[in-house]
């Protein structure tokens, strides 16, 4: 909710920062531009909303407990015929870590008063529930999750996928330092209250090995892997079955100060969208190339290059969108705490709802100075220019954003 809130928030530790009490305050806007009353054609009606985090711990117990508010002014010009939502959200969530293993958990209940605009209003209740296990016993290590969220459960101020069952495992054997073998298994379905006519499965399955050591490096590493993705209905109208091969390989060069990692997917059977192919994801791929700087004096200068094709997941149709990317990066770091960057990004992602793609180019500048008044303290600026492309025109915009950020430790 940080993240997503434009307005003010306050945090007080007691005694370090795994102690704490925090709370924020505002609007979700997505634009800068909306927070200016009908400053655009296009803005949506406002959303104002916060919340309160109590979070406590010792050495091997971590419990927090969380309170959100939000809702949509429904006498603003901008509502249209849109539905009006209001909001609480209640939820905590744990950790618990002992030798070898760490088990947690979060737990969020949403009620929700849906105001439509022609109808009655309607009350929605919902919970979303996670646990999570990371365990290692000698060479075998497993890792697993299951989640639930009901068909209702809706959060207005964040990001989740409602109607969702999902199980998750990985489990590793290292078999010595060289060979790893690895395993992968995750299945979720939908239709949790049966509002829908059939239920929909989507399972994959991963089995791959990792090899070390390669060419006398000991920061190398081949990883060769085969995953299926499958999709079925129970009623059988739709079917659909994938299968790829992967490889992957990072490794340092020239005296360590390079770091890079080559990564290669390639589609095995045919690729389709409907009756035709698009051959967008025939081909994955992914380049990382870091350098971990070399000194000018009392700078030390670093840089990243990261550029390849993805598949992600949409949370709204839970198909699986193609993405780009490209993003270069430079960094110099002064001996005194001050710091001076610049990156520019460049994306553009197509989306299996036709009309729905979009494209973005990012540049940034910042600078970061350490001041000995604010006693280990920081003050960064950064300036940067956003510009959003669409398949829809309408809703194009870009906007120049300027943050100074003030970390100030005071003393008692």
């Amino acid at each position: 909710m940080m993240k997503g809130i434009k307005g003010v928030g306050f945090q007080h530790n007691f005694g370090d920062d795994r102690n704490y009490v925090r709370t924020t305050y505002g609007t979700f806007d997505g634009q800068w531009a909306y927070l200016f009353l009908n400053s655009r054609v296009d803005e949506p009606m406002d959303r104002f909303g916060g919340g309160i985090r109590v979070q406590g711990a010792t050495d091997d117990l971590t419990v927090g407990a969380n309170f959100a508010q939000v809702a949509d002014r429904a006498g603003d010009s901008k509502r249209g015929t849109s539905n009006v939502y209001r909001q609480i959200l209640p939820a905590f969530d744990w950790e618990y870590r002992s030798a070898g293993m760490v088990l947690s958990g979060e737990h969020a209940f949403s009620r929700t008063r849906l105001l439509p605009y022609t109808s009655t209003s309607q009350s929605l209740r919902g919970s979303a529930n996670r646990i999570v296990f990371r365990g290692r016993f000698r060479a075998f290590s497993l890792n697993g999750n299951v989640e639930q969220v009901t068909s209702n459960f809706i959060t207005l101020g964040g990001g989740a996928t409602p109607d969702r069952v999902r199980y998750n495992a990985r489990a590793d054997w290292r078999l010595d330092r060289q060979w790893q073998l690895f395993g992968n298994y995750d299945q979720f379905y939908n239709n949790l209250s049966k509002q829908l006519s059939t239920r929909t499965r989507y399972e994959t399955t991963e089995a791959g090995i990792i090899r070390r050591h390669l060419f006398g490096s000991r920061a190398s590493a081949l990883t060769i892997s085969a995953r299926s993705r499958s999709k079925l209905t129970d009623d059988g109208s739709s079917t659909g079955r994938s299968h790829r091969l992967r490889l992957k390989y990072k490794d340092r060069a020239f005296n360590n100060a390079l770091n890079y990692t080559l990564d290669y997917e390639r589609l095995l059977n045919k690729d389709k969208s409907g009756v035709s192919n698009t051959y967008l994801s025939n081909n994955l791929y992914h380049l990382s190339v870091g350098h971990r700087g070399y000194n000018i004096g009392e700078w030390k200068l670093s840089g990243d290059l990261d550029f390849g094709r993805q598949e992600l997941q949409n949370p709204t149709t839970e198909k699986f969108d193609v993405s780009d990317m490209l993003r270069v990066s430079l960094r110099a770091n002064g001996s005194d705490g001050n710091e001076l960057g610049a990156s520019y990004d460049l994306g553009s992602n197509r989306v299996t709802v036709a009309g729905s793609g979009s494209r973005q180019n990012r540049g940034l500048f910042y600078f970061t100075v350490a001041p000995k008044i604010l006693h280990g303290g920081s003050i960064r600026s950064e300036y940067s220019l956003n510009d959003y492309r669409f398949d829809d025109v309408t809703r194009n915009y870009r906007e120049g954003l300027l943050q100074v950020l003030i970390n100030w430790k005071l003393k008692k």
